[in-house]
């Protein structure tokens, strides 16, 4: 690689490599922690880094999510309500790609994954396609005060490294049952 190829940003400690070639490579980094001029710690990482030819042009997914009952296409920080009829707590998503597979990640920030109902995390697509599927808030779902937060993430397999689309949401969900908590007498 060289040395004029390598460097490290003082203040930041971000590592910067142009490769001239394509290859393997190994380096290590030694860090030493000096106290009163004499070294009192040492610390060594070994990195490898692989460098290959130019990756075609990739494109992130894009994620696109809106009501089941609705054809008005959610933003990242939206608030959606979610009401207690059945037919309105389910949501549809889309991915569309260009690359050959793509994952849908539903990452819950503040509730537990059992309150949603869906069974397609991935899919493939041929050329640019689009992955559809739908998701629902379960009957037990209540949010009370709390918006429910849903980062909803479309992630491909493009080269060097998978792009993202996320779209986050808050949701106001009202419980289907009208349970109230039991009374001991």
């Amino acid at each position: 690689m060289g040395s004029k190829n390598f460097a490290i940003d003082k203040k930041k400690g971000i590592i910067s490599i142009t490769a001239s070639q394509v290859g393997f490579y190994v380096f290590a980094i030694i860090v030493n922690e000096y106290l009163d001029g004499r070294i009192i710690s040492r610390t060594q990482r070994e990195y490898e880094l692989m460098v290959i030819q130019k990756c075609p042009d990739a494109y992130s997914p894009k994620v696109a999510v809106q009501a089941s009952h609705s054809t008005i296409k959610l933003n990242h920080n939206d608030t959606v309500s979610i009401s207690s009829k059945a037919s309105e707590r389910c949501l549809n998503v889309q991915i569309s790609d260009s690359s050959d597979r793509v994952t849908l990640k539903l990452f819950p920030i503040n509730f537990h994954t059992d309150l949603l109902q869906t069974n397609v995390i991935s899919g493939e697509v041929k050329g640019i396609d689009t992955l559809n599927f739908e998701f629902c808030w379960s009957e037990c779902a209540d949010s009370k005060n709390t918006p429910y937060q849903l980062a909803i993430i479309g992630e491909d397999e493009t080269c060097p490294s998978p792009l993202r689309d996320t779209i986050m949401l808050f949701f106001n969900v009202e419980n289907m049952n009208n349970n109230t908590k039991p009374t001991l007498t």
